[in-house]
């Protein structure tokens, strides 16, 4: 809502926002009389267009926009510059997906993938790719069935009668790293079931990392459990072991491999909201710390944030602090340690923001995105 004395002018009509490319969208509206120009501003869907956002300043349509991600979705607004002076009302959003570019690797973080977003005449989300390694025609695939946040989930799908024990992978992106950091993987699990009751089946999970999304490239391990029988969705981070994350890899390129490995006649495993968040490593960070802060879900669309922590070897309370892109403190309080703490900054604006955690003389520091 925008408030304050009418504008001066009114704003362009029939917004149109297109898609011509994995990186590129056009951008067209219909004119209105008594202004000298208009402002299109755009950003990652759920962004604020009065803080946030790209502007292009411009006196006609259509508008090219370049540098975008691929299999993105973004949100675009347009405005008149009036000629007396101001800028009329911001027009309805319009939306647009940009294309999938398969190959392009991640380079930005946090990387979050809920398996929402499935581009015209694709089965999966860009960039992602599954691998049935036992050949028995059933492996990863998207699903509406019991998502842990809707509409998708993705799941490995078993014949459970007279299955053959299970062998299938899905793999991430290429996730372009970067020396001295720290690269942490969280994700929700659950077995098949009716929700709240033990499952009748048992699963078994890794996740693992390496420079090649193929089992042989697949060195490290990350997480391993081979007890899966909930069918509430459990969030899998530092408070597994071994640990969901943390790996350094160094500047390079790696892919992060999740593979199911059950046994015969089990049932159906379901992997949603996956998130890889990085970190820099500092003089002031540790291991220990690194490792035991996980935050979640990342980005949020409330504000709301779910910051777990769990050995962090802390003897007191720990000191939290969140500053905007400006450096300004919006933020400032304590955790526990072995707790999940809930960080409320459903206040802030739609943006990027950098969460600070203390634990004495150490820190570490961590992007967050609030994308109401």
């Amino acid at each position: 809502m925008q408030l304050g004395a009418a504008p001066a002018c009114d704003p362009p009509t029939a917004v149109t926002a297109t898609s011509t490319g994995t990186t590129t969208a056009t951008v067209g509206f219909t004119a209105v009389a008594g202004n000298t120009g208009y402002q299109v501003v755009y950003g990652p869907a759920g962004f604020n267009p009065s803080s946030g956002g790209t502007t292009i300043t411009t006196t006609t349509s259509p508008v090219m926009l370049t540098g975008l991600s691929p299999a993105t979705t973004y949100n675009v607004y347009v405005r008149s510059n009036c000629t007396s002076g101001g800028n009329s009302l911001f027009t309805a959003v319009a939306t647009f997906v940009t294309n999938c570019d398969a190959t392009a690797p991640i380079t930005a973080f946090p990387y979050n993938q809920n398996f929402d977003t499935i581009l015209p005449g694709q089965a999966l989300p860009c960039g992602i790719t599954v691998l049935d390694a036992n050949n028995d025609g059933v492996t990863w695939a998207i699903t509406k069935t019991t998502p842990s946040s809707s509409p998708n989930v993705l799941r490995y799908t078993s014949a459970i009668r007279n299955s053959v024990a299970a062998n299938d992978w899905f793999f991430s992106p290429a996730l372009t790293t970067a020396a001295n950091t720290r690269y942490q993987v969280a994700f929700r699990y659950r077995g098949e079931g009716i929700t709240g009751s033990p499952s009748n089946y048992t699963e078994k999970l890794e996740v693992k990392v390496g420079a090649s999304a193929t089992p042989a490239g697949q060195i490290t391990t990350l997480y391993t459990n081979t007890a899966i029988t909930n069918t509430s969705y459990a969030l899998a981070n530092a408070t597994s072991t071994p640990a969901v994350a943390v790996f350094t890899p160094g500047a390079g390129t790696q892919y992060v491999g999740f593979h199911v490995f059950s046994d015969a006649n089990q049932g159906n495993l379901y992997i949603d909201d996956l998130s890889i968040t990085a970190s820099v490593v500092t003089a002031t960070s540790s291991a220990a710390l690194l490792r035991a802060v996980t935050v979640f879900p990342n980005p949020s669309a409330t504000g709301l944030f779910d910051l777990e922590i769990h050995g962090a070897q802390a003897k007191s309370s720990l000191g939290v602090l969140v500053t905007n892109t400006l450096g300004q403190q919006v933020y400032v309080g304590t955790a526990r340690d072995n707790y999940t703490n809930r960080l409320d900054l459903s206040g802030l604006a739609p943006g990027l923001y950098h969460l600070q955690v203390r634990n004495g003389d150490e820190t570490m520091t961590r992007q967050l995105a609030i994308v109401k």
